[in-house]
């Protein structure tokens, strides 16, 4: 691919979020993207906590949330198998950026939602030397049994779960990981919600994903939201303060990544 690309291929390329993503990194946006953008962007407005506790109720046809997690578990099973290819190093590049935000060192219990093929997880037994606790969930079977295929790790763990419903015991988790998931939570104060339960007193979150406070950001929002019905919403910054704080979160800070990408992270108290 060149250093442009067409509207055509963007809209193509919509259909898979990592390679849009590899697109736009080397892309410039022509001026009819951006008029396209500008249009899309008038119906992402930021929501108010109040809002955002009520967005299931109204997205996705009312769509129940098992039948939800059915269609996202059907999507990235299909994904599984060229999930770690090198194309999407670039993918992994930008995880280790986000655990740079987290106290990563012996004896950590580590978890990962939306740990996909477990890359993740392995990065920090490897760091830790295996001394700790290194946990990984995903709502797809298949990632899961390709995360699992990969041994010599101790007390290196994957479960098929969602993320609104952790099957973990309180306080287990002193570290926690979301990374290109969040958006795709029908649910997304439940899931938070979990996370601050399995979480112990001064535990961190870190939720990396494409953030709506840029008009791109925006527009990939729009843009997601009428080509994939997996697809819930891209929160802006001020979105994630204020479900953070209604989850019981402490507001630590959020750091750009790679536009429209950040890191948001949070502190159990």
């Amino acid at each position: 691919m060149g250093t442009t690309i067409q509207s055509s291929s963007l809209r193509q390329a919509s259909g898979n979020l990592c390679e849009l993503l590899a697109a736009l990194g080397r892309a410039e946006i022509r001026p009819r993207i951006v008029a396209e953008a500008i249009e899309l962007s008038n119906c992402c407005n930021s929501l108010s906590t109040a809002t955002i506790a009520l967005w299931s109720s109204r997205a996705h046809n009312q769509a129940m949330p098992t039948e939800h997690d059915a269609r996202n578990a059907r999507k990235w099973d299909a994904r599984a198998e060229t999930f770690d290819q090198k194309r999407f190093d670039y993918f992994r590049w930008m995880q280790r950026k986000a655990l740079a935000y987290l106290d990563i060192k012996a004896g950590i219990h580590f978890l990962d939602l939306g740990c996909g093929t477990g890359q993740a997880v392995r990065h920090v037994a490897e760091r830790a030397r295996g001394d700790g606790v290194f946990c990984g969930i995903d709502i797809s079977p298949r990632m899961i049994d390709i995360a699992r295929e990969t041994k010599g790790l101790p007390n290196v763990q994957f479960e098929v779960a969602s993320a609104e419903e952790l099957p973990f015991e309180d306080g287990s988790f002193g570290a926690a990981l979301c990374t290109n998931s969040f958006h795709h939570y029908l649910l997304p104060m439940r899931a938070l919600e979990e996370i601050h339960r399995v979480l112990r007193p001064g535990g961190r979150l870190c939720i990396l994903d494409i953030t709506s406070d840029s008009l791109l950001g925006r527009w990939l929002d729009a843009r997601l939201r009428r080509k994939e019905r997996e697809h819930v919403k891209f929160y802006s910054t001020s979105d994630y303060a204020k479900m953070f704080c209604a989850a019981g979160l402490k507001v630590v800070v959020s750091k750009t990544i790679w536009p429209p990408l950040k890191a948001h992270i949070a502190e159990k108290e």
